[in-house]
């Protein structure tokens, strides 16, 4: 027999041999087995028990207590038998038809193995050199469970797997469904690890095929802007959205909210990455231009509102960038923006690379109110 095809043998061997719930079976059955040994001692005990009772009692307890031992033993070698399995694995790699063989004596264990400490390198590695049908195999048994995977530090390793290696319309169709069921996106969004589970959906699935994840999203999107993982998610969405529709349904969004989350520590993330994104895009960015401005002076004296302002007065032009200094001036709110301390900054992304294009007396201004032009500048630089 060759090397690899004993390594095969002893890999299916060690896997199919223990696992955690075998063993939790094995000691809450000998707890239970040793229940009713005690229940039935002393229910019938009796001074008069014959001898052949007297052993047979003692023989049980004998035989409890050597199920114990091997339990404890089985336990204590289980972790040091996953590492050997994943060093084995790193050495050989299975072709398809080993784990064609294997994946049919894995049924029942592929939520356990997946969400285990060391055993969920294991499953990444199977799901790595998996077929279709294998990996539809597994996403069938995990279906209904694929939340508790998605926010488990140790579960949503593999699924991301699962989701980076969907070739076929199945498997992805397959994996969206489960996700989306009774509500659990939100759940898996705004989890520290199922973020990145939504996240490598959004990466990797087609818009095509996201119709359903995408109406969640929209559905629960000032939600997901308001959470810090939740906004992750967002940013993620609205970098790869290319669907004009859904980008106006973002653009109403952001004007409904605007204020709101603008000013929230994590939301205000989700508008800059929007304008980024509509930088380009004349008539979507001119309507959103428009709400910006209406709202400019208390976005710019905002601590998070600011960083909106900002970027997007770096996506303004020369001649807009003037314009909207000058309605500054001629309105008597450039005093109320450049003395706050997050107005500052606005003002010097204004003055940045255009400081010859602005009248002297724009600069006498600023000197009567003390505060220092070159100060501002390193204060926003630094």
């Amino acid at each position: 027999m060759h090397n690899s095809q004993k390594e095969y043998e002893l890999y299916s061997g060690l896997i199919l041999k223990s696992t955690f719930d075998e063993i939790n079976n094995s000691m809450i059955s000998t707890i239970n087995d040793e229940n009713s040994i005690k229940e039935f001692s002393l229910l019938n005990y009796d001074n008069s028990l014959d001898n052949e009772n007297i052993k047979f009692e003692e023989h049980q307890t004998q035989k409890l207590e050597n199920i114990k031992k091997e339990n404890k033993n089985l336990k204590k070698n289980f972790n040091l038998e996953e590492k050997y399995i994943k060093n084995l694995l790193n050495k050989t790699q299975l072709t398809v038809s080993q784990i064609e063989e294997l994946i049919p004596k894995l049924k029942g264990r592929f939520f356990n193995l997946m969400n285990g400490k060391n055993s969920n390198y294991i499953m990444s590695e199977l799901i790595q050199n998996a077929s279709k049908k294998q990996k539809l195999i597994i996403l069938s048994e995990i279906y209904n469970q694929i939340d508790i995977l998605a926010i488990n530090e140790y579960g949503s390793h593999p699924l991301q797997a699962l989701i980076e290696k969907a070739s076929s319309k199945d498997e992805i169709i397959m994996i969206i469904n489960a996700v989306s069921s009774k509500n659990k996106l939100i759940k898996i969004a705004k989890n520290s690890n199922g973020t990145y589970v939504v996240q490598k959906i959004i990466s990797y699935f087609n818009e095509n095929y996201r119709n359903k994840i995408n109406k969640i999203i929209i559905k629960h999107f000032t939600e997901l802007c308001y959470n810090m993982y939740g906004v992750c998610v967002i940013k993620k969405f609205i970098n790869t959205c290319e669907n004009e529709q859904i980008l106006l349904s973002l653009l109403s969004l952001f004007m409904k909210n605007i204020i709101n989350i603008s000013e929230n520590q994590f939301g205000n993330y989700a508008i800059q990455i929007f304008i980024e994104k509509i930088s380009k895009k004349e008539k979507l960015f001119s309507l959103f231009e428009q709400y910006i401005i209406f709202n400019f002076i208390r976005l710019s004296i905002n601590r998070f509102g600011s960083r909106v302002i900002e970027c997007f007065i770096e996506k303004l032009n020369r001649r807009k960038k003037i314009q909207l200094f000058n309605c500054l001036l001629e309105t008597g709110y450039l005093n109320q923006i450049i003395i706050n301390k997050y107005g500052k900054y606005v003002i010097y992304k204004l003055f940045n690379g255009y400081e010859d294009l602005y009248d002297i007396n724009i600069r006498n201004i600023i000197s009567n109110m003390n505060i220092d032009i070159n100060s501002i500048n390193n204060n926003y630089l630094f």
